[in-house]
């Protein structure tokens, strides 16, 4: 009890010394009612920032202690309590008597293209995987090896077949069955002849819940019609009618068929999971749960959603500097899939949409917006403020590896594709539950998804 509350004393006493620390280098929080922060103002320092919403007043306030220190230049940060707020308070920023010379821009900005400035923050879905775990497949001395780096970026080019190829092998390896691991990106491996430290506590592949239809619902069925024949929003467009089936079919059959793999292969805390009741209950396979697999080392890949995505509690203090993003590979068919970046693309791409840019006001001092320009490449190459899931959207942003990735109003207001995968994932639960999947059952459980889709229209 008194080393909990120590913990405790210091955890409050950290904090009050921290927020003394942002008190100093005049922290300005807006809200929709104006700003506050006395004292702000009157403070010495060389330009403003507006960092909105983009990220939470600690974090700012960290990063512009650092960069001080490190450029001797001080930064007056100006953030939001709510994203909603942005738009309206940038504005009112950028036309005041001292506007900031940079500025973080939500994408959606009345009056502001969309898209403009610098990719900063993202929202992304993919697969995440702890690097040391690789780097013991592999046989790596540790996770910051160059072979590690290599293997990451082989996984992320593979192919469909190579990746389903590679699970198999993964899976036998796990078991005991066998070293070979197949050929990715066309470069044969080898799985390593002893387990180490993370490799050994493996007891499946993915941590993925059947209770939780963020990922076995909404992230497959997007994966799935975002690169068909139809655009991304074209096929959401999509009205419940006969003549839509013929796009809808191998959007449903491409759905089942990853389904059928990413369930195929579950860790578990304990021992490997199979599909069945425990898989589709929420008081077994949570999210939580699943996230204290992939934590505790007993599965190689977890889906993530950058929006709520966070290491688990369960974790040790160094594992959020260890993970890499990788692509949730799907099965296109590439004689009907010809939009977007085509099979090869889609499968070295992740869903991803910039939710932040960073921007230089131009209208500000010449030293100012070169201040600004220098501040903001310092901040994109810091990693500190920056965690391992952004860095690798980053990444992925840069080198133009992304498919559409949809917001919850676009999904909603668009409707048909929406509504199609919702039906999907309630007619494919009761399969869930079900160990085995035969061919002919996904081929009746498709024709009766598509008639309670036309019904529902």
């Amino acid at each position: 009890m008194k080393r909990t509350a120590d913990r405790r004393f210091l955890a409050v006493v950290c904090a009050m010394l921290l927020m003394t620390a942002l008190a100093s280098c005049g922290l300005l929080l807006a809200n929709g009612a104006g700003a506050s922060g006395a004292g702000a103002d009157d403070e010495d320092y060389d330009f403003s920032v507006f960092f909105g919403h983009a990220e939470d007043p600690i974090t700012v306030g960290r990063i512009v202690l650092r960069y001080k220190a490190e450029t001797g230049v001080s930064i007056r940060p100006i953030t939001t309590d709510e994203d909603a707020a942005d738009g309206r308070l940038l504005a009112r920023y950028l036309g005041g008597a001292n506007p900031p010379a940079a500025f973080a821009m939500p994408s959606e900005v009345a009056g502001i293209a969309s898209g403009a400035g610098i990719g900063w923050r993202f929202h992304g879905r993919g697969f995440a995987a702890d690097r040391r775990v690789l780097a013991d497949l592999i046989g790596a001395a540790d996770a910051g090896a160059p072979e590690v780096d290599a293997f990451v970026e082989d996984l992320r080019m593979a192919g469909y077949g190579e990746w389903r190829g590679f699970i198999d092998k993964l899976d036998a390896y796990i078991d005991g069955a066998g070293y070979a691991a197949g050929t990715l990106n066309g470069k044969a491996y080898t799985f390593a002849g002893t387990k180490g430290r993370f490799s050994s506590q493996l007891n499946g592949i993915f941590a993925v819940s059947g209770a939780e239809p963020s990922f076995v619902g909404v992230t497959l069925m997007d994966l799935a019609s975002a690169t068909s024949n139809n655009d991304a929003l074209g096929l959401s467009r999509l009205s419940p009618t006969p003549q839509a089936f013929t796009s809808v079919a191998p959007v449903l059959d491409t759905y089942a068929a990853a389904l059928e793999v990413y369930t195929s292969h579950i860790a578990g805390r304990y021992a490997s999971g199979v599909r069945g009741d425990d898989f589709i209950s929420p008081d077994i396979y949570s999210p939580e749960y699943t996230g204290t697999v992939f934590a505790e080392h007993r599965a190689v890949f977890m889906p993530f959603d950058s929006e709520d995505y966070a290491v688990s509690d369960a974790a040790d203090a160094t594992q959020a500097g260890h993970i890499a993003i990788l692509p949730v590979k799907m099965p296109y068919a590439e004689h009907w899939l010809s939009g977007y970046l085509g099979a090869v693309g889609a499968n070295k791409s992740i869903q991803l949409r910039t939710e932040y840019s960073l921007c230089v006001n131009e209208q500000s001092s010449p030293s100012d917006t070169e201040a600004a320009r220098a501040f903001i490449a310092w901040l994109l190459a810091d990693t500190e403020s920056t965690d391992a899931v952004q860095l690798g959207m980053t990444a992925y942003h840069e080198s133009g590896s992304e498919l559409p990735l949809l917001t919850g109003d676009e999904r909603d207001d668009e409707g048909g594709m929406a509504a199609f995968g919702e039906e999907a994932y309630d007619g494919l639960l009761p399969m869930l539950s079900d160990p085995e999947w035969l061919p002919d059952e996904i081929k009746e459980l498709r024709g009766a998804v598509f008639e309670r889709w036309l019904s529902s229209g």
